[in-house]
């Protein structure tokens, strides 16, 4: 749901240091399936580039970091680039939004690109733990140690059933394929408030951790990056930012899924991942 505030300020007197000139320009509310509300903030994103337009100083800058990031991370793959939001929207959002209310009443174009954050940045509170502390999602895998790789590592027998198409998953959409789980690292899920994820990703694949080893497997997630673009990678030291990357010797990585009864029942599940919406 959405509150309409316009509220009209630029992002630095939030003291947000990384968003120096980006606006925020609404606040609204997503709500949990079993209704909690979770703020959500509207903000114009200063990297985007209009059809035929030219780049600014900023987008020309965050264009060359994505492009060191391709060559600091070769496994990660930029499915879409920071400079085609008009909206800024954070990892949060993009995981967790699908299985939440949607933004339909915004105003202007990719509705669903919005930054799951309590307007206090003072309070690191993203929101996403109402889904699991009011039953709307339930945590149904959770890693099991590090990979050789030093990703996540988890056991085949759990991760490969939800990813598998043609109905293999439990959660599918009405054409048969698995809907996207969204996953975040968090040790107690019960001490949030001291604790809140760092990052939060969508699994859409697994691979063998050691192909000798086929009982154990890793995650190929997807996930926006903080003020750049929308990847596909692997989770861990070495695979994308460290920020978002806690160690997984000291940090368990948890999917989730929704938790019945839900709205639409039993699947097929209406759920779609898209960069911002339709």
């Amino acid at each position: 749901m959405k509150t309409f505030f316009l509220i009209v300020f630029t992002f630095s007197l939030l003291n947000v240091r990384k968003l120096p000139a980006q606006v925020l320009i609404d606040i609204g509310h997503r709500q949990t399936e079993k209704g909690s509300q979770v703020e959500v903030l509207r903000i114009t994103s200063q990297y985007y580039i209009p059809a035929g337009g030219i780049p600014t100083v900023d987008a020309g800058r965050i264009l060359d970091m994505e492009g060191k990031i391709g060559k600091q991370y070769p496994e990660a793959t930029l499915l879409m680039s920071c400079t085609k939001y008009k909206y800024g929207r954070n990892c949060h959002d993009y995981a967790w939004g699908p299985y939440m209310s949607c933004m339909c009443s915004a105003a202007g174009d990719q509705k669903e690109a919005w930054v799951m954050q309590n307007l206090d940045m003072s309070i690191r509170n993203y929101g996403v733990h109402l889904n699991w502390q009011d039953t709307s999602m339930k945590n149904i895998v959770t890693s099991v140690g590090i990979a050789p790789g030093g990703d996540y590592l988890f056991r085949t027998g759990q991760v490969a059933p939800l990813v598998a198409p043609f109905f293999g998953s439990p959660y599918y959409d009405t054409f048969g394929n698995p809907i996207h789980l969204p996953a975040c690292p968090i040790n107690d899920p019960d001490n949030v408030g001291r604790e809140e994820p760092t990052h939060s990703a969508v699994l859409v694949g697994t691979a063998f951790a050691v192909p000798l080893l086929p009982e154990f497997s890793v995650g190929i997630w997807q996930s926006k990056w903080g003020a750049y673009g929308l990847y596909r990678h692997r989770w861990g030291l070495g695979f994308m930012d460290p920020g978002n990357a806690p160690n997984p010797s000291t940090t368990k990585l948890r999917i989730y899924a929704p938790k019945p009864p839900w709205t639409f029942g039993s699947p097929p599940y209406f759920v779609i991942h898209s960069p911002w919406g339709f």
